[in-house]
């Protein structure tokens, strides 16, 4: 096995073998529901619609 460094190019690679991992261990893949809810997350980390389909943090 050889190590590489991450980089974004990979980032759809190394999802399909976690979910690949997932399924030869037995475990059915699947969405967390909480992260579905985008408004909701995006409220709770101080985030306001200022725009229909836009958000902003005030820092």
């Amino acid at each position: 096995m050889k190590i590489i460094k991450y980089e974004e190019k990979y980032r759809d690679d190394m999802i399909f073998m976690i979910l690949e991992a997932k399924n030869a261990l037995g475990r059915v893949p699947g969405l967390n529901e909480d992260l579905m809810d985008i408004q909701k997350n995006y409220l709770k980390h101080g985030y306001v619609e200022y725009q229909e389909q836009y958000m902003m943090k005030e820092l």
